[in-house]
């Protein structure tokens, strides 16, 4: 996955790091909140996980590093075996902690708490879960991740195993994107996207391929 490209000084080598959505959780496909829960994946998510490895299968990867949530580590184990790595576990990979809304759906809240929780929809940035993280604790997490990440050696890549809020603020650090823009991307479970990075500075390559699903 690693690449050369051109610029005026002729060819440059870059790092990969690939961000890999945890397959689907138990849950999840229901729609609900989970972020500091920590249930296992489902049996489609372990289909996902299984097509996943497969797909990466051929890439050569000196790193994979993964969220400490059962979900992520599950994923992350598999993915690790077909390349003979360890698995480095990073808590700064964690969901966003919802807080008392773990565990709810949509519907739930909009019935029980349903002023703060259309608040929260509505501008995320400026309010948090009751008992939870703020948006701006996440993107404080990943900040500190992406420092580790943007020294990879060039001609490397790395494989990370989070989840949709973690990715995302990941994305939104590497390229400084807002978190406006960045919480209407979708990120599906077993998704792959992909930086470019050289001299410490990260490009888009791809976002959210699942054509392996």
């Amino acid at each position: 996955m690693a690449s050369t490209f051109q610029d005026r000084s002729g060819p440059v080598r870059c790092a990969a790091i690939l961000l890999v959505r945890h397959g689907e959780a138990r849950g999840g496909g229901e729609g609900r909140y989970i972020g500091v829960t920590d249930p296992p994946l489902s049996a489609r998510g372990e289909r996902q996980v299984s097509r996943l490895a497969m797909r990466l299968s051929a890439e050569h990867v000196e790193r994979v590093m993964s969220s400490d949530r059962r979900r992520a580590l599950m994923t992350a184990e598999v993915i690790s075996r077909v390349h003979r790595l360890g698995v480095e576990v990073r808590s700064e990979l964690r969901e966003l902690n919802f807080g008392t809304w773990e565990g709810a759906s949509f519907e739930e809240l909009m019935l029980r708490d349903r002023v703060r929780f259309r608040s929260w929809l509505a501008q995320p940035w400026r309010h948090r879960p009751p008992g939870g993280e703020s948006l701006a604790s996440l993107w404080r997490r990943a900040r500190a991740l992406w420092e580790d990440l943007c020294a990879a050696p060039e001609g490397s890549t790395t494989i990370v195993i989070g989840h949709g809020g973690s990715l995302r603020a990941m994305l939104g650090v590497a390229l400084g994107l807002p978190s406006k823009t960045l919480l209407s991307w979708e990120l599906t479970p077993g998704s792959i996207s992909c930086l470019g990075v050289t001299h410490g500075k990260a490009w888009l390559r791809y976002a959210n391929d699942t054509c392996h699903l």
